[in-house]
């Protein structure tokens, strides 16, 4: 897991957000932590988002958070997609996040 992912994970922890832990039956966490580093990330790209810029301040914080959890996703969804095109279980937990968001 990456640094980053790592930091997700422990902000998103740390401040209540809902993760969707990526539990897959016979599959090693090594063998799928870049798609659980994805979901993390992800989901915190998708929460600040999902924010209300009520002030300048406010859109400015929400602006870097969204530069750096959202910079890149839209690639490494469909890379992942590709990577584990044969995998189902795997293509379910990432069937609901959108194609393009950058």
């Amino acid at each position: 897991m990456t640094m980053r992912a790592h930091w997700a994970l422990r902000f998103a922890t740390a401040s209540g957000l809902s993760l969707a832990l990526l539990v897959l039956p016979g599959a090693s966490f090594a063998r799928t932590s870049r798609v659980a580093a994805f979901i993390a990330e992800r989901d915190l790209c998708d929460h600040f988002r999902s924010e209300a810029p009520y002030d300048e301040d406010r859109a400015r914080l929400l602006a870097a958070q969204m530069k750096r959890y959202c910079r890149g996703t839209d690639r490494r969804l469909k890379a992942l997609r590709a990577r584990y095109a044969k995998r189902p279980e795997v293509l379910a937990k990432l069937a609901d996040y959108e194609d393009s968001i950058e």
